[in-house]
């Protein structure tokens, strides 16, 4: 079963827009809490959410420094490498996965085509800009970018890139120049020449495009405009082919949130997930 927002255009109306999409958040929802590890977590931990087609499981990959005491100074904690698990949904237990280097400074994890995929940090290289985990082989692989970054000479030319699922396709969205913001869509996947950019929106107009990230929600009548989210905490919506856009402030926020599109589903969650599980409602917390 698939519930879509029906949106009739020009968007002008901001209420409109947010009472669509933040009301089901309102109503709460269902949560599992994950198991515990018995491995010392310090610092920084990446995480991913994704699907495995095939088994029909739900996975969680967390990536993460180890760390143990020093046999010689209890106070002291020495790394003990990078580490990666994955846990099955239902199953209790994590699991050590990752065949060769396991990454660092994952960013905004994104599931497509039963594999996670996350962006790396710039000066990773443009070549290994992209990194996924293919849930089937457990491991991680580079994954091809955009052929127009192999033209870019140094990565301060690329600013604030954002990664994410658009329409079950992969896409890169953001400044790949000076002033215009590109979205790419990957329309065949895995294929480094289906990198296809979507959206050439220049940001030197009358109307000034704020900076900062921007992920694209919602695109409407097959690309004719689209809603994205900015790291302002604002939603913005932009028609095809026009220099300006609608900008929707969300009022009542007191401190830094994203919003992200997903379909609503109404098959409760100690159904979808194998295995024993105690299931709790938001509100119970």
């Amino acid at each position: 079963m698939k519930l879509e927002a029906k949106f009739k255009l020009p968007l002008r109306d901001a209420k409109m827009v947010l009472d669509k999409m933040l009301d089901e958040a309102k109503n709460g929802g269902e949560f599992i809490r994950l198991p515990e590890t018995r491995k010392i977590l310090r610092g920084t931990c990446d995480s991913g959410f994704g699907y495995h087609e095939k088994t029909r499981e739900f996975k969680v990959i967390r990536v993460y420094d180890n760390y143990v005491q020093d046999p010689a100074n209890a106070k002291k904690w020495l790394s003990n490498g990078r580490v990666a698990e994955m846990l099955t949904l239902g199953n209790g237990t994590w699991k050590s996965v990752g065949v060769g280097i396991v990454p660092f400074d994952l960013r905004f994890p994104t599931s497509v085509n039963g594999a996670l995929h996350w962006l790396r940090p710039l000066s990773a290289g443009t070549e290994k800009l992209i990194v996924r985990f293919s849930f089937e082989l457990e491991r991680f692989e580079t994954f091809p970018s955009p052929l127009c970054l192999d033209n870019i000479h140094g990565v301060s030319e690329l600013r604030n890139i954002s990664m994410g699922e658009l329409e079950g396709r992969l896409y890169l969205c953001g400044k790949f120049d000076f002033d215009h913001i590109n979205l790419w869509l990957m329309k065949k996947y895995g294929v480094k020449d289906s990198w296809t950019m979507v959206y050439n929106i220049d940001m030197m107009t009358a109307q000034r495009w704020h900076f900062g990230f921007y992920r694209p929600i919602k695109s409407f009548n097959n690309g004719a405009a689209i809603l994205m989210y900015h790291s302002l905490n604002c939603l913005i919506y932009h028609e095809h082919g026009g220099c300006g856009f609608n900008l929707f402030d969300v009022s009542g926020t007191q401190v830094k949130f994203e919003a992200f599109a997903h379909i609503p589903s109404l098959i409760p969650l100690k159904v979808a997930v194998k295995g024993d599980v105690e299931v709790h409602n938001v509100h119970s917390r």
